[in-house]
Protein backbone atom coordinates (compact mmCIF):
# COMPACT_ATOMS: atom_id res chain seq x y z
CA UNK A 1 0.00 0.00 0.00
CA UNK A 2 1.22 3.65 -0.45
CA UNK A 3 2.88 4.73 2.28
CA UNK A 4 1.67 2.07 4.52
CA UNK A 5 4.11 -0.69 5.24
CA UNK A 6 2.01 -4.32 4.78
CA UNK A 7 3.32 -7.59 6.58
CA UNK A 8 1.02 -10.51 6.25
CA UNK A 9 1.46 -13.41 8.73
CA UNK A 10 -1.95 -15.22 7.61
CA UNK A 11 -1.75 -18.88 7.42
CA UNK A 12 -3.79 -21.07 4.97
CA UNK A 13 -5.56 -23.09 6.65
CA UNK A 14 -5.66 -22.12 10.16
CA UNK A 15 -8.24 -21.63 12.72
CA UNK A 16 -8.89 -18.70 14.79
CA UNK A 17 -7.88 -19.65 18.04
CA UNK A 18 -4.32 -20.66 16.14
CA UNK A 19 -3.84 -17.17 15.27
CA UNK A 20 -4.62 -16.14 19.00
CA UNK A 21 -1.58 -18.84 19.89
CA UNK A 22 0.70 -17.18 17.90
CA UNK A 23 -0.56 -13.79 17.96
CA UNK A 24 2.45 -12.61 20.41
CA UNK A 25 5.07 -14.38 18.37
CA UNK A 26 3.90 -13.25 14.85
CA UNK A 27 2.20 -9.81 15.64
CA UNK A 28 3.29 -8.01 19.49
CA UNK A 29 6.61 -8.95 18.32
CA UNK A 30 6.68 -6.78 15.08
CA UNK A 31 5.24 -3.87 17.49
CA UNK A 32 2.94 -2.82 14.32
CA UNK A 33 0.88 0.46 14.40
CA UNK A 34 -2.12 -1.88 13.57
CA UNK A 35 -3.37 -5.31 12.96
CA UNK A 36 -6.41 -6.38 10.85
CA UNK A 37 -7.61 -9.18 12.64
CA UNK A 38 -9.46 -11.71 9.10
CA UNK A 39 -10.37 -15.34 9.29
CA UNK A 40 -12.50 -17.75 11.03
CA UNK A 41 -14.09 -19.39 7.78
CA UNK A 42 -11.40 -22.00 8.67
CA UNK A 43 -13.04 -22.61 12.14
CA UNK A 44 -16.61 -23.38 10.56
CA UNK A 45 -15.47 -25.62 7.67
CA UNK A 46 -13.60 -27.73 10.49
CA UNK A 47 -16.91 -28.22 12.87
CA UNK A 48 -17.89 -31.52 13.81
CA UNK A 49 -21.96 -31.92 12.75
CA UNK A 50 -23.80 -30.67 15.81
CA UNK A 51 -21.00 -28.13 17.42
CA UNK A 52 -21.15 -25.20 15.26
CA UNK A 53 -22.95 -23.36 18.31
CA UNK A 54 -19.46 -24.07 20.47
CA UNK A 55 -17.78 -23.22 17.40
CA UNK A 56 -19.19 -20.08 16.76
CA UNK A 57 -18.91 -19.06 20.68
CA UNK A 58 -15.27 -19.61 20.52
CA UNK A 59 -14.61 -17.98 17.65
CA UNK A 60 -16.67 -14.64 18.95
CA UNK A 61 -14.23 -15.83 22.33
CA UNK A 62 -11.17 -15.48 20.26
CA UNK A 63 -11.79 -12.03 18.60
CA UNK A 64 -12.66 -10.83 21.70
CA UNK A 65 -9.07 -12.17 23.45
CA UNK A 66 -7.33 -10.43 20.27
CA UNK A 67 -8.69 -7.09 20.52
CA UNK A 68 -8.13 -6.83 24.14
CA UNK A 69 -4.24 -8.14 23.65
CA UNK A 70 -3.89 -5.80 20.51
CA UNK A 71 -5.15 -2.93 23.04
CA UNK A 72 -2.43 -4.39 25.46
CA UNK A 73 0.70 -4.00 23.47
CA UNK A 74 -0.75 -0.33 21.78
CA UNK A 75 -1.99 -1.94 18.51
CA UNK A 76 -4.83 -0.65 17.21
CA UNK A 77 -6.79 -3.61 16.13
CA UNK A 78 -8.72 -3.54 12.59
CA UNK A 79 -11.70 -6.12 11.92
CA UNK A 80 -12.33 -7.70 8.41
CA UNK A 81 -15.65 -9.34 7.86
CA UNK A 82 -14.88 -13.23 6.42
CA UNK A 83 -16.17 -14.17 2.76
CA UNK A 84 -18.49 -16.47 1.46
CA UNK A 85 -18.39 -19.01 -0.74
CA UNK A 86 -19.55 -20.17 -3.85
CA UNK A 87 -20.39 -24.02 -5.33
CA UNK A 88 -17.42 -25.71 -6.58
CA UNK A 89 -17.59 -25.77 -10.91
CA UNK A 90 -20.04 -28.07 -11.63
CA UNK A 91 -21.35 -30.74 -14.28
CA UNK A 92 -24.77 -30.88 -15.50
CA UNK A 93 -25.17 -33.72 -13.19
CA UNK A 94 -24.01 -31.56 -9.87
CA UNK A 95 -26.37 -29.01 -10.75
CA UNK A 96 -29.36 -31.55 -11.08
CA UNK A 97 -28.57 -33.11 -8.06
CA UNK A 98 -28.36 -29.88 -6.26
CA UNK A 99 -31.44 -28.45 -7.38
CA UNK A 100 -33.45 -31.41 -6.38
CA UNK A 101 -31.53 -31.12 -2.97
CA UNK A 102 -33.27 -27.17 -3.08
CA UNK A 103 -36.77 -28.57 -3.64
CA UNK A 104 -36.31 -31.56 -0.80
CA UNK A 105 -35.55 -28.32 1.71
CA UNK A 106 -31.70 -29.43 1.50
CA UNK A 107 -29.10 -26.74 2.30
CA UNK A 108 -25.80 -26.45 0.63
CA UNK A 109 -23.00 -27.20 2.23
CA UNK A 110 -21.57 -23.57 0.80
CA UNK A 111 -25.22 -22.58 1.96
CA UNK A 112 -24.63 -23.73 5.55
CA UNK A 113 -21.11 -21.96 5.77
CA UNK A 114 -22.35 -19.35 3.89
CA UNK A 115 -25.47 -18.49 6.63
CA UNK A 116 -22.95 -19.17 9.79
CA UNK A 117 -20.25 -16.28 7.98
CA UNK A 118 -22.90 -13.96 7.51
CA UNK A 119 -23.83 -14.26 10.94
CA UNK A 120 -20.53 -14.04 12.55
CA UNK A 121 -19.79 -11.19 10.33
CA UNK A 122 -22.85 -9.35 11.86
CA UNK A 123 -21.50 -9.91 14.76
CA UNK A 124 -17.87 -8.65 13.90
CA UNK A 125 -19.52 -5.30 12.75
CA UNK A 126 -21.75 -5.02 15.78
CA UNK A 127 -18.19 -5.73 17.93
CA UNK A 128 -16.63 -2.80 15.86
CA UNK A 129 -19.61 -0.48 16.03
CA UNK A 130 -19.65 -0.99 20.39
CA UNK A 131 -15.58 -1.13 20.60
CA UNK A 132 -15.12 1.80 18.14
CA UNK A 133 -12.90 -0.49 15.78
CA UNK A 134 -12.72 0.19 11.90
CA UNK A 135 -14.22 -3.06 10.05
CA UNK A 136 -13.01 -3.74 6.43
CA UNK A 137 -16.43 -5.03 4.96
CA UNK A 138 -14.52 -7.81 2.49
CA UNK A 139 -17.70 -9.85 2.23
CA UNK A 140 -19.57 -6.94 0.26
CA UNK A 141 -16.78 -6.20 -1.73
CA UNK A 142 -16.59 -9.51 -3.65
CA UNK A 143 -20.19 -10.81 -3.08
CA UNK A 144 -22.93 -10.85 -5.59
CA UNK A 145 -26.83 -9.88 -3.86
CA UNK A 146 -27.34 -12.97 -2.80
CA UNK A 147 -24.53 -12.87 -0.90
CA UNK A 148 -22.26 -15.65 -2.63
CA UNK A 149 -18.95 -14.92 -3.66
CA UNK A 150 -18.36 -13.55 -7.43
CA UNK A 151 -17.52 -16.69 -9.77
CA UNK A 152 -14.70 -13.77 -10.79
CA UNK A 153 -13.19 -13.86 -7.44
CA UNK A 154 -13.08 -17.39 -6.46
CA UNK A 155 -10.78 -20.17 -7.36
CA UNK A 156 -12.66 -23.46 -9.20
CA UNK A 157 -13.19 -24.77 -5.55
CA UNK A 158 -15.52 -22.22 -4.72
CA UNK A 159 -13.16 -21.50 -1.48
CA UNK A 160 -10.13 -19.25 -1.85
CA UNK A 161 -9.69 -16.28 -3.54
CA UNK A 162 -8.28 -15.52 -6.95
CA UNK A 163 -5.68 -12.77 -7.88
CA UNK A 164 -8.45 -10.73 -9.06
CA UNK A 165 -10.35 -10.98 -5.86
CA UNK A 166 -7.27 -10.21 -3.73
CA UNK A 167 -6.80 -6.92 -6.14
CA UNK A 168 -10.14 -5.73 -5.41
CA UNK A 169 -9.92 -6.26 -2.03
CA UNK A 170 -6.19 -4.43 -1.82
CA UNK A 171 -8.25 -1.21 -4.14
CA UNK A 172 -10.91 -1.42 -1.37
CA UNK A 173 -8.94 -1.43 1.35
CA UNK A 174 -6.49 0.99 0.73
CA UNK A 175 -8.08 4.12 0.70
CA UNK A 176 -10.25 3.66 3.99
CA UNK A 177 -6.51 2.68 5.45
CA UNK A 178 -4.73 5.75 4.12
CA UNK A 179 -7.37 7.98 5.63
CA UNK A 180 -7.70 6.00 8.95
CA UNK A 181 -4.26 6.51 9.36
CA UNK A 182 -3.75 9.91 8.02
CA UNK A 183 -6.71 11.05 10.70
CA UNK A 184 -5.03 9.18 13.40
Amino acid sequence: MRGIPVVNKGVAGQQSFELLERFDRDVVSASPRAVILWGFINDIHATQPGAMEQTIARARDTYAQLIARARQHGIVPILATDLTLRPPAESVMDWLAGWAGALRGKESYQDQVNRHVLAMNRWLVDTATREGLLVLQFQSVLSEPDGRRRPAFAQPDGSHITTAGYDALASYAMPILEEYFVAR
